[in-house]
């Protein structure tokens, strides 16, 4: 699915299709067994940003937190959409400016061919 802001932004379209939100959230969290392989580019490229004689250990752990998609990050952001905005839909009015019909036209495009 991607993970932060793909992640979000796949969440919010798979929820206007009407995805059920445990879907939602496995999906999401297969993004970071998907990007283990990469660990050792991931860690290389910790190691450069890192001042001089930071540990390997440390690396390695920054390494793991930047590739890390946690079903629980999901699930919070989707429950912080909800309590805060009432919902996908409504934060999509109020905070992206899609109308209704915009989110109906979404919809229908999103929906056309699985019936």
């Amino acid at each position: 699915m991607g993970k932060d802001r793909t992640g979000v932004v796949f969440a919010l379209i798979l929820s206007l299709a009407g995805v059920s939100r445990e879907v939602i959230v496995a999906e999401y969290s297969l993004s970071e067994s998907a990007l283990k392989q990469h660990l050792p580019q991931m860690s290389k490229l910790v190691q450069k940003s890192m001042p001089h004689g930071v540990d390997k250990s440390d690396v390695e752990i920054m390494a793991q937190q930047v590739i890390k998609s946690s079903s629980d990050f999901m699930l919070l952001t989707l429950q912080m959409i909800d309590d805060e905005f009432g919902g996908v839909t409504e934060y999509l009015k109020s905070q992206c400016g899609l109308t209704e019909d915009d989110i109906c036209e979404i919809q229908n495009l999103l929906l056309e061919n699985s019936i």
